[in-house]
């Protein structure tokens, strides 16, 4: 019950932080302050998705006897995480690849890796 209740308030942290990172990157431009706003954009990366391994982690703790629409939200909840790790793996690679060859369309394909992600 004690690591419940703390996990729930680590969650409410990151939720903030998360947020301030996403005021981050509403208010600081790339093209200006390129650094800040990458920064921004990691941070908001890392809290939402640490956010969201705790509520899958507290989400069974929470519902013990489950009903078949948060059996299948959960499996939902799971595939989405899934989709958001390969696509945050694969803008990142995409990304450092665009920056150090510039192969043709490769900052496409991260601009659509990245557009999943968020």
């Amino acid at each position: 019950q004690h690591f419940y209740t703390f996990l729930n308030k680590i969650m409410c942290w990151f939720h903030i932080a998360e947020n301030f990172a996403l005021w981050g990157l509403a208010l600081i431009g790339s093209t200006e302050y390129y650094m800040y706003h990458e920064k921004s954009f990691i941070f908001w990366i890392i809290f939402q998705t640490l956010k969201s391994f705790i509520h899958l982690y507290l989400f069974p703790i929470a519902q013990p006897t489950p009903s078949a629409f948060h059996i299948r939200s959960l499996k939902h909840r799971k595939w989405s995480l899934a989709v958001n790790l390969v696509s945050i793996v694969a803008a990142g690679a995409l990304f450092v690849l665009h920056n150090n060859i510039c192969i043709p369309y490769v900052y496409a394909l991260y601009g659509l890796a990245e557009y999943i992600a968020v």
